[in-house]
């Protein structure tokens, strides 16, 4: 939920993973024409802007220029640029194979996303366009950057209003499977002290799944819109004023606009009631597939909405203040909404997540949900120029979300034209409070030392109930099995949590009052106080070589766990997932070779305690629904090496890549429920899931001139990965290695200002999921039924996997203007 490099030459510089840290709202300086013959690449590290080579933290970067030459649009394709970088299948971020996984409401994420100092939480919004930098941090972040950044950080700085410079960019693409990526820049001078910079982007993508039942593929389009007013009435003084709107829509036919949700059937039990109905679609399952039959996308006489769709927006106001003893205050003040889904919909609407076949197994499946953050931080940093220099802050986010389910369906029973029903609502409220700060001491030219740390406070308030329409229960439709039945979820108030259970559908046997001093009607509350810290060293052994070893101490708070269901014949899943720590060491090099090429190596160590995580349960009797269980692993590891190189070979051509080696895995005490074993209770796999051992990428420009005016060019690119675990559970399917080559060929005219180029992202055309899994639906669609009745049993198991556009291969036409 991804980076590259961003050097101020006219080459694609594709992957840096060592090197600094940081988002803040100031802008990068631009480098120089001689600091772009060294290979510089600026980023803001430590809250200041540095030469990446300077400073003793892992990172990736990218500019707009490489992330046009690789088609990367959004957040999640940086993982084809980054090796450190990979995205689970729901799309969350992991750095080094660790990110958080799973369902709960109110857990943080292990990578943090911040774009021009704002954290952005769960009103994410993924789209790249008119960009300075993309930072990719590998490694804990906390100090600087808050609890939720464990694993490592995206920094994403979009390019600031330019004062006294009229300025208009285009950039275009078109290709196959209805491909359409494209933005538009305008910057205006309003003054001799304030500018303003609009940019717009439109994406649409489509032909990734296609439904039998409707006769139709799916079609997901992605605008947005950003403006910028910066205001610099001296030298000293610097306001910005931003706001950003991103709108979302689709179809459904492969899930929702920002998310695959729909699975297609990869294998059928042979001889099964499945394999027949897949059949009677046109449909064989297959790794090849890519048609589905649901038939739960449309409701006649029922207004939709935006059931498919999302809203991300928001603002922020940054005030950059430079006092003359080098001291410089900054404020950032920020609000970001997002909205998923369709509130108040009554109708047996698919959601993201559609089933596969037409037969009402959970026809209706909607999630809507609304979140807002308002946020503030304030902080002072003194100028690096100082032998003793600093940074010192506060910070304040407060959260609020609202959350429904609301499912039904036969889940392939005979009901007699009933429906289970369940519809529970979620009211989240989240409160964070820190301070931190930071300290570099030069102690002498070549050798500096440095130490910070954040104290960090976490508030959360939880409440979920159950809404149950009694007045259509008799006679139906609907079947509700009670606050704690099968198909229900688990209220959560300060009374669960403390371990009551006082429903009326368990026996006087079974039931637990609730404990003194809790209710049914107090939200579930949570607090907890935690520390990050860092410390380290740097020696330069000569003016191009730096060594370094850091230390950091990570902090995520706790979280509850809203998507428990409780059964009397089951254990009960704990309502709380206790806090993860993480404590993590670097050591590594720096240097520039030939003042013109940059290489980088670190080796890297992190261990966990109470490490986060979801574990996939299969079905076991009594069970008749798949379950996940969220808690705490502990003993989980990273480890391995870094690699990195950028820079150019010759004036014509430039090379960048990385390579990591990944040792990611669970403690070997850890467990996890299975199917492959009697007592239904198994090792974890080693590895973790979504971390490739082996992981590199690699990009590439040879440009040459034509005539004075016109320049040829051809670039590549090549993210390779070898196979890892889709879960945690034996019996999991496995990812096979994966090579994913871009190529990209034109020609440039009058010094850059167009161009025209031809392009192809998976050029070899490879039909690689985001994951391929259990079929969810199993039980319940037919997969171990014979296809006749009384006929013999299947024969195998069933799978699902998840498409998306870089599942296929894309050509096409690029066109870049500039004025």
């Amino acid at each position: 939920m991804r980076r590259i490099f961003a050097c101020a030459t006219a080459m694609p510089l594709a992957l840096l993973a060592l090197a600094p840290v940081s988002a803040a709202a100031q802008d990068q300086p631009e480098a120089s024409d001689s600091d772009a013959d060294k290979a510089v690449i600026i980023v803001t590290a430590q809250r200041r802007a540095e030469d990446v080579q300077d400073v003793p933290i892992t990172v990736s970067v990218a500019t707009q220029r490489q992330l046009d030459i690789q088609n990367v649009t959004t957040t999640t394709d940086l993982v084809r640029a980054v090796p450190a970088l990979t995205a689970t299948d729901q799309g969350v971020f992991q750095v080094r194979g660790i990110g958080t996984r799973g369902f709960g409401r109110s857990a943080e994420q292990s990578v943090s996303v911040v774009m021009d100092g704002v954290v952005l939480g769960r009103g994410l919004t993924n789209a790249l366009y008119d960009v300075e930098t993309v930072e990719v941090l590998s490694g804990p972040q906390g100090t600087l950057f808050g609890k939720n950044s464990n694993a490592g950080l995206i920094n994403v700085t979009t390019k600031a209003p330019k004062l006294g410079q009229t300025e208009f960019i285009g950039h275009f693409n078109i290709g196959n499977r209805d491909y359409i990526h494209g933005y538009a820049i305008a910057n205006l001078p309003l003054g001799d002290t304030a500018a303003l910079r609009i940019s717009y982007r439109h994406t649409r993508t489509g032909k990734v799944v296609f439904n039998e039942f409707y006769d139709e593929w799916d079609r997901n389009t992605d605008d947005g819109v950003r403006a910028r007013f910066r205001w610099q009435p001296s030298d000293r003084l610097t306001i910005d004023l931003s706001g950003d709107y991103q709108r979302l829509a689709s179809n459904g036919v492969n899930g929702s606009a920002d998310f695959a949700g729909v699975g297609v059937q990869v294998e059928a039990p042979k001889g099964s009631a499945l394999e027949a109905t897949l059949a009677a679609c046109g449909i064989v399952a297959s790794p090849r597939n890519n048609k589905t039959c649901g038939d739960s996308l449309r409701v006649a006489g029922v207004d939709e909405g935006d059931t498919y769709g999302r809203e991300n927006y928001g603002g922020s106001l940054a005030i950059d203040w430079e006092f003359a003893d080098g001291l410089t205050f900054t404020s950032i003040t920020a609000l970001r909404k997002t909205r998923k889904g369709e509130f108040g919909v009554d109708a047996d609407l698919a959601g993201e997540f559609a089933d596969t076949v037409p037969a009402n197994l959970l026809d209706r499946n909607l999630i809507p949900y609304n979140s807002k953050t308002w946020s503030q931080e304030a902080r002072i940093a003194s100028s690096t120029a100082n032998a003793l220099s600093f940074v010192a802050g506060v910070y304040y986010a407060k959260t609020d979300t609202l959350d429904v389910i609301d499912q039904s369906g036969t889940l392939g029973f005979n009901l007699g034209g009933l429906e289970f029903r369940r519809n529970p609502t979620f009211i989240i409220n989240q409160r964070d409070y820190a301070a931190f700060g930071q300290i570099d001491w030069r102690i002498t030219p070549a050798l500096k030392v440095f130490i910070g740390g954040r104290v960090t406070h976490n508030d959360l308030k939880d409440y979920s109930f159950n809404s149950f329409d009694r007045s259509v229960t008799v006679g139906g439709p609907y079947i509700y099995t009670g606050d704690t039945g099968f198909f229900s979820v688990l209220p959560v108030n300060s009374c669960t949590l403390a371990g009551g259970l006082p429903f009326a559908e368990l026996t006087p046997a079974q039931r637990v009052p609730c404990p003194a001093g809790t209710s049914l009607t107090e939200p579930a509350r949570v607090k907890k106080t935690g520390f990050s810290g860092t410390a380290g060293i740097t020696y330069e052994l000569s003016p191009d070589t730096m060594l370094f070893a850091r230390y950091a101490r990570g902090y995520k708070g706790p979280f509850l766990n809203e998507s428990v269901t409780y059964t009397p014949s089951l254990a009960q899943q704990p309502l709380k997932v206790n806090p993860e720590y993480v404590d993590s060491i670097d050591l590594g090099i720096k240097t520039r070779l030939f003042d013109r090429f940059a290489f980088n190596l670190s080796a890297f160590y992190s261990k966990f305690d109470g490490y986060q995580t979801t574990i996939y349960v299969p079905p076991v009797p009594p069970q008749v629904v798949i379950n996940f269980i969220q808690g705490n692993a502990d003993g989980t590891t990273t480890k391995g090496i870094e690699a990195s190189f950028y820079g150019n070979l010759t004036p014509n051509f430039s090379l960048s890549g990385g390579i990591i080696y990944n040792e990611a895995s669970y403690g070997k005490d850890f467990r996890v429920p299975c199917t492959t074993d009697p007592s239904g209770v198994c090792p974890a796999l080693r590895q973790l899931p979504f971390a490739p051992r082996w992981k590199a990428t690699f990009a590439g420009e040879y440009k040459r001139a034509i005539t004075k005016n016109i320049e040829g060019f051809a670039q590549f690119d090549l993210d390779y990965s070898d196979k890892y675990n889709y879960g945690s559970s034996p019996g999991n399917p496995t990812s096979p290695s994966r090579y994913l080559l871009g190529l990209r060929g034109g020609l440039r005219f009058s010094e850059g200002r167009f161009g025209v180029a031809a392009f192809c992202r998976n050029c070899l055309d490879k039909r690689y999921p985001i994951t391929t899994t259990f079929d969810g639906f199993a039980g319940f669609n037919g997969a171990f039924t014979p296809a006749t009745p009384g006929g013999p049993a299947p024969v195998g198991g069933s799978f699902v996997q998840f498409l998306t556009i870089d599942s296929y291969r894309v050509w096409g036409l690029t066109l870049d203007a500039s004025f």
